[in-house]
């Protein structure tokens, strides 16, 4: 439900804000008759572009990233359900005294788990600082061989909160070299790629790969990725007659030595 939010003069002199494109600086003002009175809301782009934006043709999927990159906005998965937490709301909003109490449960737990948003070191050590330069390399990695370069902000704020460890990432990069293969990827120039966010939020590499006629893939290099395959393996289904002539053979070298550098 909609609810009456107050604005400020100063939110037009905020130059980090003036940073990001306009249409995106209108839907922060929008998430904000959305959110509740402690400033939380459900994560639901569709929706919410349907309530904000029924006349645009926008993605508001990639406005949420730009906005949660710019640090305007959390995003965090909280009890099985993806949310939005407005920082420093109440030092902005006055909430009616007759508002519902949010239903919303909050980014952090009583748990000592870390929240998405707060990096620490590979073994829990190391700074923030030093650790999103890590995921920086390895994302620079993933989004080099990702076919669909859209809403790069997006994917690397879902990167950010799925913090790939090498082996994870292996199997990621696997998994785009197999399905950048299949018909669905190839038909109509890439048509039906998915974003990279969605592919990372949908954890996408988890899917099972179809083997189809004339290209012979087989989801078992998927999980074969997990164990044994090793830097210089070649990934395809049947097997390129040398390393030489295979275009993907040093992908997972490649990727650990970036993470690693």
């Amino acid at each position: 439900m909609a609810r009456i939010r107050t604005i400020k003069p100063g939110f037009f002199l905020n130059e980090e804000l003036a940073a990001l494109p306009f249409q995106w600086r209108l839907l922060f003002i929008g998430l904000w008759t959305q959110a509740d009175r402690a400033g939380r809301l459900e994560d639901r782009p569709a929706r919410i572009k349907a309530v904000l934006f029924p006349y645009d043709d926008l993605d508001v999927n990639d406005g949420l990233g730009c906005l949660a990159n710019a640090g305007f906005i959390v995003r965090y998965d909280r009890d099985g359900g993806q949310f939005i937490a407005i920082p420093k709301w109440d030092k902005h909003q006055q909430p009616h005294i007759k508002e519902a109490d949010s239903e919303i449960p909050p980014q952090h737990s009583a748990s000592t788990v870390p929240a998405p948003d707060e990096p620490v070191g590979r073994e829990g050590k190391g700074t923030g600082k030093e650790q999103e330069g890590v995921w920086r390399a390895s994302f620079d990695v993933f989004w080099a061989k990702y076919p669909r370069k859209v809403g790069k902000d997006a994917a690397w704020a879902e990167w950010k909160r799925i913090r790939p460890d090498d082996a994870l990432l292996e199997i990621m990069l696997s998994a785009v070299l197999l399905q950048s293969q299949t018909r669905q990827w190839l038909d109509n120039g890439g048509e039906f790629i998915p974003h990279p966010r969605t592919w990372l939020k949908q954890g996408r590499w988890q899917d099972e790969t179809r083997q189809e006629s004339g290209i012979g893939i087989q989801s078992a290099r998927v999980a074969k990725a997990r164990g044994t395959w090793t830097a210089w393996e070649c990934p395809h289904e049947p097997e390129c007659a040398s390393r030489s002539k295979c275009a993907d053979a040093d992908i997972l070298g490649k990727a650990r030595k970036a993470v690693s550098a």
